[in-house]
């Protein structure tokens, strides 16, 4: 197994582009409001979404039941707590980088 760790910041929207298993993708990340969750959306890098608004949630493999191999992700993404004393994802506009770690896991 092997982990990337995607970075996490303060803002409560932010884009950026990163490279999993070789292959760039443009990660979206927001906070919605009315049901106060952490929002990710992935793109190709030509703009094209794979996944949009899926709600992020901690210690658990996020898209791992998804089918997206011909997107060139094999793997699962997972938000774990910096601290175990962290056990859910607090209901905070600014707590993602503070509480939380990133990792996108795949075979390699």
């Amino acid at each position: 197994m092997k982990a990337v760790n995607l970075p996490l910041y303060d803002d409560p929207f932010y884009t950026y582009s990163a490279a999993i298993e070789g292959k760039r993708y443009i990660f979206t990340y927001r906070w919605n409001g009315r049901d106060s969750a952490w929002r990710m959306d992935i793109r190709h890098d030509n703009q094209e979404p794979i996944i949009l608004g899926h709600k992020m949630v901690s210690s658990f493999p996020m898209m791992a039941d998804y089918t997206l191999e011909d997107d060139g992700i094999s793997g699962y993404f997972v938000l774990l707590p910096k601290s175990r004393e962290m056990g859910i994802l607090h209901e905070q506009i600014g707590n993602m980088k503070q509480y939380y770690n990133l990792y996108y896991v795949y075979e390699g």
